[in-house]
């Protein structure tokens, strides 16, 4: 990703420019060769700022136009997303999700089979199916509308259609994380995650059938 290097301003004050969305930000000599957010609350995407390798040219009064200059802040000061994670389906309940499955493909195969001969029993398999494809939507809103999300600053548990829960917790308030994997969930990559804060005796956060919860665990300490 390249970066342009705009001018200088005085001794410990540089302005670079945002390779997405062209605004110009203000840099201190000591974020240099280090990655930043954009501070335009429009873009806000990362870039990174080398130290420049050629002279820098004395800004004179007056140049540069009559562009707003952006103050940047640290990377860390910025809030932005690690990871996002639902709950697995068919790793979480295999043995259910394979059932729905055959509800809907048995009841198909009876419906096209059975329909001419056994109008009643076909019908009833063309229900069977239509019951199963109902099930597995159901399912898959339930779980697209549960969602953690590790920020650089908090964890975030997101739950409900209808009525919506947050928890949340920041990561230097937390007290206790705990990864709780049986050896089928282990096999599949799933398992549950539950947090907890300093101020509280209770976990705040509980998920169950999360993927990867090691690596969530992991990435929290991390920024802890």
């Amino acid at each position: 990703m390249s970066t342009r290097h705009k001018r200088h301003v005085d001794s410990d004050r540089l302005v670079y420019t945002c390779p997405h969305c062209d605004s110009d930000v203000e840099v201190h000599e000591g974020q240099l060769g280090e990655i930043i957010d954009c501070p335009n609350p429009a873009c806000g995407r990362p870039f990174d700022v080398p130290a420049p390798d050629a002279r820098l040219s004395t800004r004179q009064p007056g140049e540069g136009g009559t562009r707003k200059v952006l103050k940047a802040g640290l990377a860390a000061d910025i809030e932005h997303d690690i990871m996002v994670r639902h709950p697995a389906m068919f790793r979480n309940r295999p043995i259910t999700y394979l059932g729905v499955l055959l509800l809907i493909f048995g009841g198909i195969a009876g419906a096209l089979i059975l329909t001419a001969e056994l109008p009643i029993i076909g019908m009833a398999s063309g229900v069977a199916a239509l019951v199963g494809i109902a099930m597995l939507a159901i399912w898959y809103v339930q779980v697209l509308y549960r969602t953690l999300t590790i920020t650089n600053k908090r964890t975030i548990y997101r739950q409900g259609i209808v009525s919506r829960r947050t928890n949340e917790v920041q990561h230097d308030d937390v007290r206790n994380i705990q990864v709780n994997q049986g050896f089928l969930e282990r096999l599949l990559g799933v398992g549950r995650i539950a947090i907890s804060s300093s101020g509280q005796d209770d976990m705040e956060i509980d998920v169950k059938g999360i993927p990867h919860p090691d690596s969530i665990a992991e990435t929290i300490r991390t920024y802890q």
